[in-house]
């Protein structure tokens, strides 16, 4: 099957994005923790509008380089002149992610496809191992990363360790290597057969997909809900088909 022209990945984007409105305007008022918020905001990376980053990564990609710059300068045009007219861009909104949020996300994506491409890289470049393994394993340091940053600030570690409040840059630093080391280990689930086995059946992913939705439904308590979820993430993240 042929693929689809490369412009659709760029309207589906587009869409991915417009449908996070849609859907607050839809369904205003009304929220399941755990299943409203996986589809939309407010939530932790909802399908809608993060989806936008999939299409427009394959528009991206599939792309010769001189339609990334237009696209990165069209972005950061639009963001001037809607900033000229007083239009609320509310560019940090990131977790109800804004118009002005959206058009950063679009230059920093495509103008970072542009820089590099600019870059004679060799074709078989070394010293670039962990960014290989962060990006063949994405899922997976998602829902890694993701609480031991929830961790860090309940514990408020920079707070015990004064050397990472004086530098902030050291609490990212700490996250990425404990995010790899946990990685590490977990990745060496799948080689167990009997696991592999178990996780090769359609009925135990459409149970993991019951339980994705039915924990949020029937949970009421938030922390349990996130820990749980997560939970199913990493499982999801360890053995989906590749």
């Amino acid at each position: 099957m042929p693929a689809p022209p490369t412009w659709i990945y760029f309207l589906l984007g587009l869409l991915a994005f417009g449908m996070k409105f849609l859907l607050q305007a839809l369904f205003s008022g009304f929220a399941v923790v755990g299943f409203t918020n996986l589809i939309f905001p407010p939530g932790i990376f909802p399908i809608f509008p993060w989806l936008f980053l999939f299409f427009f990564g394959l528009f991206a990609y599939r792309n010769n380089n001189a339609i990334n710059l237009a696209a990165a300068l069209g972005s950061g045009l639009l963001l001037l002149v809607l900033q000229q007219t007083n239009f609320p861009l509310d560019i940090e909104n990131k977790w109800d992610m804004s118009i002005g949020y959206f058009l950063v996300s679009c230059i920093l994506l495509f103008g970072t496809f542009y820089l590099l491409r600019l870059i004679p890289f060799p074709p078989h470049p070394r010293g670039l191992g962990l960014l290989t393994f962060l990006g063949q394993n994405s899922l997976l340091f998602l829902y890694v990363h993701f609480p031991i940053i929830l961790y860090f600030k309940e514990i408020h570690i920079q707070n015990i360790y004064t050397v990472i409040f004086e530098n902030p840059y050291l609490f990212w630093v700490l996250t990425l290597a404990l995010t790899v080391i946990v990685m590490v280990i977990l990745l060496w689930l799948p080689r167990s057969k009997a696991l592999t086995a178990l996780f090769s059946q359609l009925p135990v992913w459409l149970v993991l997909v019951f339980l994705v939705f039915a924990v949020g439904i029937y949970i009421r308590n938030r922390f349990f809900t996130y820990y749980i979820e997560i939970g199913l993430g990493l499982l999801i993240a360890l053995f989906y088909p590749r």
